[in-house]
Protein backbone atom coordinates (compact mmCIF):
# COMPACT_ATOMS: atom_id res chain seq x y z
CA UNK A 1 0.00 0.00 0.00
CA UNK A 2 1.01 3.57 -0.60
CA UNK A 3 0.34 6.70 1.40
CA UNK A 4 -1.39 8.63 -1.41
CA UNK A 5 -3.57 7.64 -4.36
CA UNK A 6 -4.12 10.35 -6.95
CA UNK A 7 -7.22 9.39 -8.89
CA UNK A 8 -8.00 10.82 -12.33
CA UNK A 9 -11.32 9.95 -13.98
CA UNK A 10 -11.10 10.97 -17.63
CA UNK A 11 -13.00 10.85 -20.90
CA UNK A 12 -11.77 11.89 -24.35
CA UNK A 13 -9.19 14.40 -23.19
CA UNK A 14 -6.06 12.35 -23.76
CA UNK A 15 -4.01 15.40 -24.74
CA UNK A 16 -4.41 16.76 -21.21
CA UNK A 17 -4.59 13.56 -19.16
CA UNK A 18 -1.23 12.20 -20.38
CA UNK A 19 0.84 15.29 -19.45
CA UNK A 20 -1.05 15.54 -16.13
CA UNK A 21 -0.01 11.99 -15.25
CA UNK A 22 3.58 12.77 -16.25
CA UNK A 23 3.62 15.91 -14.11
CA UNK A 24 2.25 14.11 -11.05
CA UNK A 25 4.66 11.21 -11.47
CA UNK A 26 7.58 13.66 -11.58
CA UNK A 27 6.72 15.39 -8.29
CA UNK A 28 5.12 12.44 -6.44
CA UNK A 29 7.16 9.44 -7.55
CA UNK A 30 5.85 7.20 -4.76
CA UNK A 31 2.15 8.04 -5.14
CA UNK A 32 -0.25 5.61 -6.73
CA UNK A 33 -1.88 7.13 -9.82
CA UNK A 34 -5.23 5.64 -10.83
CA UNK A 35 -6.53 6.61 -14.27
CA UNK A 36 -10.11 5.58 -15.00
CA UNK A 37 -10.70 6.09 -18.71
CA UNK A 38 -14.16 6.08 -20.32
CA UNK A 39 -12.96 7.53 -23.61
CA UNK A 40 -14.30 6.35 -26.95
CA UNK A 41 -10.95 4.70 -27.66
CA UNK A 42 -7.95 3.42 -25.69
CA UNK A 43 -5.40 5.86 -27.11
CA UNK A 44 -4.63 7.12 -23.62
CA UNK A 45 -3.39 3.65 -22.74
CA UNK A 46 -0.93 3.93 -25.63
CA UNK A 47 0.32 7.29 -24.34
CA UNK A 48 0.74 5.82 -20.84
CA UNK A 49 2.05 2.44 -21.98
CA UNK A 50 5.42 2.70 -20.22
CA UNK A 51 3.87 3.78 -16.89
CA UNK A 52 1.22 1.07 -17.08
CA UNK A 53 3.81 -1.60 -17.86
CA UNK A 54 6.00 -0.42 -15.00
CA UNK A 55 3.06 -0.51 -12.58
CA UNK A 56 3.38 3.19 -11.76
CA UNK A 57 -0.09 3.87 -13.20
CA UNK A 58 -3.20 1.78 -12.55
CA UNK A 59 -5.20 2.06 -15.76
CA UNK A 60 -8.92 1.21 -15.77
CA UNK A 61 -11.50 0.95 -18.55
CA UNK A 62 -14.81 0.79 -16.65
CA UNK A 63 -16.91 1.27 -19.79
CA UNK A 64 -17.08 3.56 -22.78
CA UNK A 65 -19.42 6.49 -22.29
CA UNK A 66 -20.57 5.72 -18.76
CA UNK A 67 -21.59 8.67 -16.60
CA UNK A 68 -19.03 10.62 -14.60
CA UNK A 69 -20.39 9.47 -11.22
CA UNK A 70 -19.95 5.80 -12.12
CA UNK A 71 -16.46 6.58 -13.37
CA UNK A 72 -15.50 8.23 -10.08
CA UNK A 73 -16.91 5.33 -8.08
CA UNK A 74 -15.08 2.71 -10.16
CA UNK A 75 -11.83 4.62 -9.68
CA UNK A 76 -12.36 4.89 -5.92
CA UNK A 77 -12.78 1.14 -5.59
CA UNK A 78 -9.45 0.54 -7.35
CA UNK A 79 -7.38 2.87 -5.16
CA UNK A 80 -5.22 1.42 -2.38
CA UNK A 81 -3.59 4.49 -0.82
CA UNK A 82 -4.14 5.59 2.77
CA UNK A 83 -5.35 8.95 1.43
CA UNK A 84 -7.23 9.72 -1.77
CA UNK A 85 -7.19 12.84 -3.94
CA UNK A 86 -9.46 13.02 -6.96
CA UNK A 87 -8.40 15.36 -9.75
CA UNK A 88 -9.74 16.31 -13.13
CA UNK A 89 -7.73 15.29 -16.16
CA UNK A 90 -6.41 18.85 -16.51
CA UNK A 91 -5.53 19.41 -12.83
CA UNK A 92 -2.39 18.67 -10.82
CA UNK A 93 -1.23 18.20 -7.26
CA UNK A 94 0.49 21.21 -5.74
CA UNK A 95 3.77 21.71 -3.86
CA UNK A 96 3.75 20.25 -0.37
CA UNK A 97 1.14 17.60 -1.07
CA UNK A 98 3.10 14.73 0.49
CA UNK A 99 3.94 16.77 3.60
CA UNK A 100 0.21 17.43 4.07
CA UNK A 101 -0.60 13.75 3.61
CA UNK A 102 2.02 12.63 6.14
CA UNK A 103 0.82 15.25 8.63
CA UNK A 104 -2.80 14.11 8.22
CA UNK A 105 -1.84 10.48 8.76
CA UNK A 106 0.23 11.29 11.87
CA UNK A 107 -2.63 13.30 13.38
CA UNK A 108 -5.57 11.03 12.42
CA UNK A 109 -7.11 13.75 10.23
CA UNK A 110 -9.66 12.14 7.97
CA UNK A 111 -10.14 14.98 5.48
CA UNK A 112 -8.10 18.01 4.48
CA UNK A 113 -9.29 20.94 2.39
CA UNK A 114 -7.07 23.57 0.78
CA UNK A 115 -9.35 26.28 -0.59
CA UNK A 116 -12.83 27.45 0.39
CA UNK A 117 -14.68 29.99 -1.75
CA UNK A 118 -11.91 30.47 -4.30
CA UNK A 119 -8.93 28.52 -5.59
CA UNK A 120 -5.59 29.41 -4.03
CA UNK A 121 -3.88 28.57 -7.31
CA UNK A 122 -5.55 27.85 -10.64
CA UNK A 123 -4.19 27.28 -14.11
CA UNK A 124 -5.78 27.83 -17.52
CA UNK A 125 -4.29 25.76 -20.32
CA UNK A 126 -3.45 27.40 -23.66
CA UNK A 127 -6.56 27.90 -25.73
CA UNK A 128 -8.89 28.86 -22.88
CA UNK A 129 -10.61 32.17 -23.41
CA UNK A 130 -12.68 34.36 -21.12
CA UNK A 131 -15.85 36.23 -21.95
CA UNK A 132 -14.41 39.27 -20.21
CA UNK A 133 -10.63 38.89 -20.64
CA UNK A 134 -10.31 37.13 -23.98
CA UNK A 135 -7.11 35.08 -24.27
CA UNK A 136 -5.37 36.92 -21.40
CA UNK A 137 -6.01 33.92 -19.16
CA UNK A 138 -4.63 31.41 -21.67
CA UNK A 139 -1.53 29.62 -20.39
CA UNK A 140 -1.65 31.55 -17.10
CA UNK A 141 -1.47 30.60 -13.42
CA UNK A 142 -3.38 32.73 -10.92
CA UNK A 143 -2.27 32.68 -7.29
CA UNK A 144 -4.24 34.09 -4.35
CA UNK A 145 -2.63 34.91 -0.98
CA UNK A 146 -2.21 32.00 1.45
CA UNK A 147 -0.48 31.52 4.80
CA UNK A 148 0.42 27.86 5.30
CA UNK A 149 -1.58 27.80 8.54
CA UNK A 150 -3.74 24.92 9.76
CA UNK A 151 -7.22 25.27 11.22
CA UNK A 152 -9.74 22.67 12.37
CA UNK A 153 -13.11 22.73 10.61
CA UNK A 154 -16.50 21.72 11.98
CA UNK A 155 -17.77 19.87 8.90
CA UNK A 156 -21.44 19.98 9.91
CA UNK A 157 -21.32 23.75 10.36
CA UNK A 158 -19.55 24.12 7.01
CA UNK A 159 -22.28 21.99 5.42
CA UNK A 160 -25.06 24.13 6.89
CA UNK A 161 -23.32 27.31 5.75
CA UNK A 162 -23.13 25.94 2.20
CA UNK A 163 -26.82 24.98 2.29
CA UNK A 164 -27.70 28.52 3.37
CA UNK A 165 -25.91 29.75 0.21
CA UNK A 166 -27.41 26.95 -1.87
CA UNK A 167 -26.03 26.99 -5.41
CA UNK A 168 -22.84 28.86 -4.50
CA UNK A 169 -20.41 26.00 -3.99
CA UNK A 170 -19.02 24.12 -1.00
CA UNK A 171 -17.42 26.88 1.07
CA UNK A 172 -15.28 25.26 3.77
CA UNK A 173 -16.71 21.76 3.36
CA UNK A 174 -14.24 18.86 3.11
CA UNK A 175 -14.02 17.23 -0.30
CA UNK A 176 -12.50 14.33 -2.20
CA UNK A 177 -12.20 16.32 -5.43
CA UNK A 178 -9.27 18.76 -5.06
CA UNK A 179 -9.04 17.71 -1.41
CA UNK A 180 -7.80 14.78 0.62
CA UNK A 181 -9.86 12.07 2.32
CA UNK A 182 -8.64 8.99 4.10
CA UNK A 183 -9.47 5.74 2.38
CA UNK A 184 -10.79 4.47 5.70
CA UNK A 185 -13.36 7.29 5.69
CA UNK A 186 -14.26 6.66 2.05
CA UNK A 187 -14.74 2.96 2.76
CA UNK A 188 -16.83 3.73 5.84
CA UNK A 189 -19.10 6.01 3.81
CA UNK A 190 -19.45 3.42 1.03
CA UNK A 191 -20.36 0.74 3.57
CA UNK A 192 -22.97 3.01 5.18
CA UNK A 193 -24.49 4.61 2.05
CA UNK A 194 -23.60 2.18 -0.71
CA UNK A 195 -21.32 4.65 -2.48
CA UNK A 196 -19.24 7.77 -2.02
CA UNK A 197 -20.27 9.44 -5.29
CA UNK A 198 -23.78 10.18 -6.48
CA UNK A 199 -26.12 12.73 -7.96
CA UNK A 200 -24.82 14.11 -11.25
CA UNK A 201 -21.89 16.05 -9.79
CA UNK A 202 -19.64 13.63 -7.91
CA UNK A 203 -17.66 16.31 -6.11
CA UNK A 204 -20.71 17.95 -4.51
CA UNK A 205 -22.48 14.72 -3.52
CA UNK A 206 -19.35 13.17 -2.00
CA UNK A 207 -18.47 16.34 -0.10
CA UNK A 208 -21.85 16.17 1.64
CA UNK A 209 -21.34 12.56 2.73
CA UNK A 210 -17.80 13.36 3.87
CA UNK A 211 -19.05 16.30 5.95
CA UNK A 212 -21.69 14.09 7.57
CA UNK A 213 -19.31 11.22 8.38
CA UNK A 214 -15.84 12.69 8.98
CA UNK A 215 -14.53 12.86 12.53
CA UNK A 216 -11.57 15.25 12.16
CA UNK A 217 -11.36 17.75 9.32
CA UNK A 218 -8.66 20.37 8.80
CA UNK A 219 -8.01 23.19 6.42
CA UNK A 220 -4.41 23.71 5.36
CA UNK A 221 -4.22 27.17 3.80
CA UNK A 222 -1.81 26.08 1.09
CA UNK A 223 -2.18 25.26 -2.64
CA UNK A 224 -1.49 21.53 -2.37
CA UNK A 225 -3.65 21.07 -5.46
CA UNK A 226 -3.76 23.08 -8.69
CA UNK A 227 -7.19 23.08 -10.34
CA UNK A 228 -6.84 23.38 -14.08
CA UNK A 229 -9.10 24.59 -16.86
CA UNK A 230 -8.73 23.34 -20.42
CA UNK A 231 -10.82 24.46 -23.42
CA UNK A 232 -13.24 21.52 -23.18
CA UNK A 233 -13.44 21.28 -19.39
CA UNK A 234 -16.16 22.68 -17.15
CA UNK A 235 -13.76 25.34 -15.91
CA UNK A 236 -12.79 26.31 -19.44
CA UNK A 237 -16.40 26.47 -20.61
CA UNK A 238 -17.27 28.49 -17.52
CA UNK A 239 -14.58 31.03 -18.28
CA UNK A 240 -16.07 31.47 -21.73
CA UNK A 241 -19.62 31.53 -20.29
CA UNK A 242 -20.68 28.67 -22.58
CA UNK A 243 -21.57 26.17 -19.82
CA UNK A 244 -25.38 26.58 -19.93
CA UNK A 245 -27.70 24.49 -22.08
CA UNK A 246 -30.85 22.41 -22.31
CA UNK A 247 -30.56 19.73 -19.64
CA UNK A 248 -31.26 16.45 -21.38
CA UNK A 249 -29.08 17.00 -24.46
CA UNK A 250 -26.06 18.19 -22.49
CA UNK A 251 -23.14 15.73 -22.91
CA UNK A 252 -22.56 15.68 -19.14
CA UNK A 253 -26.16 14.61 -18.39
CA UNK A 254 -26.92 12.39 -21.39
CA UNK A 255 -24.94 9.33 -20.11
CA UNK A 256 -27.07 9.13 -16.93
CA UNK A 257 -29.58 6.41 -17.77
CA UNK A 258 -32.98 6.63 -16.09
CA UNK A 259 -32.16 9.90 -14.36
CA UNK A 260 -35.13 11.46 -12.57
CA UNK A 261 -34.65 15.20 -12.13
CA UNK A 262 -35.69 16.76 -8.82
CA UNK A 263 -38.72 18.98 -9.61
CA UNK A 264 -37.54 21.60 -7.10
CA UNK A 265 -34.32 22.20 -9.08
CA UNK A 266 -34.68 24.33 -12.24
CA UNK A 267 -34.57 22.01 -15.23
CA UNK A 268 -31.67 23.31 -17.30
CA UNK A 269 -27.94 22.62 -17.36
CA UNK A 270 -25.54 24.94 -15.57
CA UNK A 271 -22.91 24.39 -12.91
CA UNK A 272 -25.32 25.90 -10.37
CA UNK A 273 -28.23 23.57 -11.11
CA UNK A 274 -26.05 20.48 -11.43
CA UNK A 275 -24.39 21.23 -8.10
CA UNK A 276 -27.75 21.97 -6.48
CA UNK A 277 -29.31 18.73 -7.75
CA UNK A 278 -26.39 16.70 -6.38
CA UNK A 279 -26.27 18.61 -3.09
CA UNK A 280 -29.98 18.06 -2.46
CA UNK A 281 -29.76 14.40 -3.50
CA UNK A 282 -27.13 13.91 -0.79
CA UNK A 283 -28.91 15.86 1.95
CA UNK A 284 -32.12 13.95 1.19
CA UNK A 285 -30.30 10.91 2.60
CA UNK A 286 -30.43 12.58 6.04
CA UNK A 287 -34.07 13.52 6.65
CA UNK A 288 -35.31 15.14 9.83
CA UNK A 289 -32.06 16.73 11.03
CA UNK A 290 -32.40 20.23 9.63
CA UNK A 291 -30.35 19.95 6.43
CA UNK A 292 -32.79 21.96 4.31
CA UNK A 293 -31.23 23.75 1.33
CA UNK A 294 -32.11 27.41 0.81
CA UNK A 295 -33.99 26.88 -2.44
CA UNK A 296 -34.86 30.57 -2.74
CA UNK A 297 -31.14 31.35 -2.89
CA UNK A 298 -30.84 28.95 -5.82
CA UNK A 299 -33.83 30.45 -7.62
CA UNK A 300 -32.56 34.00 -7.12
CA UNK A 301 -29.08 33.10 -8.36
CA UNK A 302 -30.56 31.38 -11.42
CA UNK A 303 -32.82 34.33 -12.24
CA UNK A 304 -29.94 36.81 -12.02
CA UNK A 305 -27.31 34.80 -13.90
CA UNK A 306 -29.38 32.56 -16.19
CA UNK A 307 -32.22 34.78 -17.36
CA UNK A 308 -32.83 32.82 -20.55
CA UNK A 309 -34.12 29.95 -18.39
CA UNK A 310 -36.63 32.16 -16.54
CA UNK A 311 -39.55 29.79 -17.19
CA UNK A 312 -37.70 26.75 -15.83
CA UNK A 313 -36.69 28.66 -12.69
CA UNK A 314 -40.20 29.92 -12.04
CA UNK A 315 -41.69 26.46 -12.60
CA UNK A 316 -39.44 25.03 -9.87
CA UNK A 317 -40.20 28.01 -7.60
CA UNK A 318 -43.97 27.51 -8.01
CA UNK A 319 -43.61 23.85 -7.05
CA UNK A 320 -41.68 24.88 -3.94
CA UNK A 321 -44.49 27.28 -3.00
CA UNK A 322 -47.13 24.57 -2.66
CA UNK A 323 -46.05 23.09 0.72
CA UNK A 324 -44.97 26.38 2.33
CA UNK A 325 -47.60 28.78 1.02
CA UNK A 326 -47.46 31.66 -1.45
CA UNK A 327 -46.71 34.40 1.05
CA UNK A 328 -43.64 32.54 2.36
CA UNK A 329 -42.56 31.72 -1.19
CA UNK A 330 -42.85 35.31 -2.43
CA UNK A 331 -41.13 36.89 0.57
CA UNK A 332 -38.41 34.20 0.49
CA UNK A 333 -37.62 34.80 -3.16
CA UNK A 334 -37.71 38.58 -2.74
CA UNK A 335 -35.23 38.40 0.15
CA UNK A 336 -32.96 36.07 -1.78
CA UNK A 337 -33.01 38.34 -4.84
CA UNK A 338 -32.00 41.25 -2.63
CA UNK A 339 -29.11 39.25 -1.16
CA UNK A 340 -27.88 37.98 -4.55
CA UNK A 341 -28.18 41.47 -6.01
CA UNK A 342 -26.12 42.91 -3.16
CA UNK A 343 -23.45 40.27 -3.69
CA UNK A 344 -23.33 40.99 -7.41
CA UNK A 345 -23.11 44.74 -6.78
CA UNK A 346 -20.21 44.21 -4.38
CA UNK A 347 -18.35 42.13 -6.97
CA UNK A 348 -18.88 44.74 -9.65
CA UNK A 349 -17.70 47.49 -7.30
CA UNK A 350 -14.63 45.46 -6.44
CA UNK A 351 -13.71 45.21 -10.11
CA UNK A 352 -13.98 48.92 -10.76
CA UNK A 353 -10.46 50.21 -11.35
CA UNK A 354 -9.12 46.69 -11.05
CA UNK A 355 -10.48 44.95 -14.11
CA UNK A 356 -7.91 42.24 -14.58
CA UNK A 357 -7.93 38.43 -14.63
CA UNK A 358 -8.00 36.95 -11.15
CA UNK A 359 -9.11 40.15 -9.47
CA UNK A 360 -7.50 42.05 -6.64
CA UNK A 361 -4.55 40.62 -4.65
CA UNK A 362 -3.86 37.97 -7.29
CA UNK A 363 -0.48 37.13 -8.78
CA UNK A 364 -0.69 36.18 -12.45
CA UNK A 365 2.10 34.19 -14.09
CA UNK A 366 1.80 33.93 -17.87
CA UNK A 367 3.29 31.97 -20.78
CA UNK A 368 3.06 28.58 -19.08
CA UNK A 369 2.56 25.90 -21.74
CA UNK A 370 1.25 23.08 -19.51
CA UNK A 371 0.41 22.02 -15.97
CA UNK A 372 3.99 20.92 -15.24
CA UNK A 373 5.19 24.45 -16.01
CA UNK A 374 2.41 25.80 -13.77
CA UNK A 375 3.56 23.55 -10.91
CA UNK A 376 7.14 24.74 -11.32
CA UNK A 377 6.04 28.38 -11.42
CA UNK A 378 4.01 27.95 -8.24
CA UNK A 379 6.95 26.24 -6.54
CA UNK A 380 9.23 29.16 -7.42
CA UNK A 381 6.59 31.66 -6.24
CA UNK A 382 6.41 29.92 -2.87
CA UNK A 383 10.19 29.86 -2.51
CA UNK A 384 10.41 33.56 -3.34
CA UNK A 385 7.66 34.45 -0.86
CA UNK A 386 9.41 32.75 2.06
CA UNK A 387 6.17 31.06 3.13
CA UNK A 388 6.28 27.64 4.77
CA UNK A 389 3.75 25.04 5.77
CA UNK A 390 2.91 25.23 9.49
CA UNK A 391 2.09 21.57 10.07
CA UNK A 392 2.30 21.38 13.83
CA UNK A 393 1.00 18.31 15.68
CA UNK A 394 -2.60 18.55 16.80
CA UNK A 395 -3.05 18.59 20.55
Amino acid sequence: MTRLSVIIPTADRQDYAAPVVSAIRAVCPHAEIVVSDTSSDASLAVLLADEIAAGTVVYLRPGVGIDVVSNFEAARQAATGDYLMFLGDDDCVGPGIMAVVEWAAANAVEAVVSYTDYFLASYFWPGVTSRYFGDRISGALFIKPFTGAVSIIDPRSALKDALARFGSGLGAMPRAYHGLVSRALADRIAARHGRLFGGVSPDIFSATLIAMNARTVARVDWPFCIPGGSPRSTAGLGAAQTDRSVLWTNPHIAPFKGLVWDPLIPEFYSPTTVWAFSFKAATDLFPGIGLAPNLDRLYAHSLVFNRRYFNAVMAAWRRSAVPRGWFAAITGLAGALTAVGATLAAKVAGRVGNFRPGGRNTTALADLPDIAAAYSALEHHIAASGLTLQLDPLS
